[in-house]
């Protein structure tokens, strides 16, 4: 989407590759701490909380269907009202908002011993019946889908934000700029499906998630360091939205009437 005019304090000393390559160490660090507890999340929800194959999988899809669709509410209030950079700042703060519940949640999380006899080894063994109250698991999915409202003011926002940082004349630095951003966000993903899997998985899981917030806490910090040298656009009027969606509904409505009248 497209934002509008520039704040007047948008002046030649702003901008370039001193703000954009922030923007792509913040990419960097938010791919690492979202993949790290979304790329894994069945696992959690199979071992440690004790839910069936298929319970965890429902789970899993409902939370990967809400990460998808609420880039397209983050897009929204980043051009009606906030601009990119209150939303990349606001995706900051629910990022550690919904890491620190998670990592207090798996801390809270005991799961029952495998029955008498049953050792670990043993292929007809079940596993450990989750000790998760009602009120736990309320609270563990308040966190992940505040960590999906995250990553739905992230993702439409940060990577636009960084291509702002450059004048449209200046092609070949965009274009040299989207390379690099998504060079550094495949990396992210790397490092989160390695190394962190790995900490979750032969470490704990509060450990696992505990490094996810820290990532998240340097994810904040460098996109703070970066705020004077950013380059900010102002969000397009509400009103223009509103028009914009009245223009849709009375073609969606003249459509319909000319199918009846056919």
């Amino acid at each position: 989407m497209e934002s509008g005019e520039p704040l007047p304090r948008r002046d030649g000393r702003r901008g370039g590759w001193r703000a954009a390559l922030f923007i792509v160490a913040v990419g960097f660090l938010e791919r690492i701490g979202f993949t790290g507890v979304g790329g894994n999340l069945i696992t959690y929800l199979t071992g440690p909380l004790g839910m069936s194959t298929a319970a965890a999988a429902a789970g899993v899809n409902a939370w990967s269907g809400t990460v998808l669709v609420l880039p397209l509410v983050g897009a929204l209030a980043a051009d009606s009202r906030l601009g990119r950079y209150r939303a990349v700042l606001i995706a900051g703060v629910l990022y550690l908002l919904s890491l620190g519940m998670l990592t207090v949640s798996s801390m809270l999380q005991t799961p029952q011993p495998h029955p008498a006899g049953c050792h670990s080894t043993a292929s007809t063994c079940s596993p450990p019946i989750s000790a998760s109250s009602p009120a736990r698991l309320a609270f563990f999915y308040t966190a992940i889908y505040l960590l999906a409202l995250a990553q739905g003011f992230h993702m439409p926002c940060s990577e636009a934000l960084g291509a702002d940082q450059f004048d449209p004349s200046v092609g070949a630095s965009r274009s040299s700029y989207f390379n690099w951003f998504h060079f550094s966000i495949s990396w992210g993903y790397a490092i989160a499906a390695i190394v962190i899997t790995y900490i979750e998985e032969n470490v704990g899981w509060t450990e696992g998630f505990a490094v996810c917030w820290a990532t998240m806490v340097v994810y904040l910090v460098v996109f703070l360091l970066g705020t004077r040298t950013y380059r900010v656009e102002q969000p397009v009027n509400s009103s223009s939205l509103a028009q914009l969606t009245k223009k849709l509904t009375f073609f969606r409505t003249d459509d319909a009437t000319t199918d009846t009248q056919r």
